[in-house]
């Protein structure tokens, strides 16, 4: 089975509204030295406090301070958006996401394309699927897979949070699918499946939507509220 027809296969059960990030490992003085896991270090910080572009960006009102509301509406997930150094985005077991600054200087016009980042990572913190693996139990090669799958899945998740947000998935694909971006790399399917992943998802989602939209306006129709009801008067 392709990883499109797995997407199709789980998307009617796939909740956009999830509990935890995926990690690993044990915490406190008696816990064992980690030397496998499904992520990878967070990258170092960067400080925009002297930026005259990059800080109002992370400004309530700004382009991250929006995008990180309707996330946490779409999602019900708080998370948490910080500068970072050397990435485009990544995520954390703590619920943060590592936002690239070199990236955001880039891209920070095109929103569709940062709302479709920032929806990506977002499915890492409600992603509970690596945690039922134990790294340090499994082979290389089958931490690869795993990491391959939470990806595929972070993108499946990516192209319904836009269509519920109201983005255009296609921002996040031709970054995906850029030359420039192309990397040979065991953690991610080939760009185009990928982009066959955010679009299959986007559209499932948006026929949900269509649908609800639908139902609603015929059980109004068809059940008027009380309340709004015209009443004609008979003396």
């Amino acid at each position: 089975m392709s990883p499109v027809e797995k997407i199709e296969n789980t998307l009617v059960g796939m909740s956009l509204r999830l509990n935890r990030t995926g990690g690993i490992g044990t915490t406190g003085p008696k816990a064992p030295p980690l030397i496998k896991g499904f992520g990878d270090p967070p990258p170092p910080l960067a400080d925009i406090r002297n930026n005259a572009l990059l800080l109002p960006l992370f400004a309530l009102q700004g382009l991250v301070g929006r995008l990180h509301r309707k996330l946490q509406q779409s999602s019900g997930k708080e998370g948490r958006i910080v500068p970072a150094k050397g990435v485009i985005a990544c995520a954390d077991q703590e619920d943060t996401v590592y936002l690239g600054v070199d990236f955001l200087e880039e891209y920070h016009q095109e929103e569709d394309t940062v709302a479709g980042i920032l929806a990506h990572e977002w499915g890492h913190l409600v992603s509970e699927f690596t945690e039922i693996f134990d790294a340090n139990e499994l082979h290389w090669d089958k931490i690869a897979q795993i990491r391959q799958e939470e990806e595929c899945r972070a993108d499946a998740y990516a192209g319904r949070l836009l269509a519920k947000m109201g983005y255009n998935p296609e921002g996040l694909i031709r970054l995906l699918t850029h030359p420039n971006f192309k990397k040979e790399t065991q953690k991610y399917y080939p760009p185009e499946i990928r982009a066959q992943i955010i679009r299959v998802a986007f559209e499932a989602q948006r026929r949900f939507k269509n649908t609800a939209q639908k139902l609603k306006l015929f059980k109004e129709t068809v059940y008027p509220n009380p309340h709004k009801a015209h009443f004609i008067a008979i003396a």
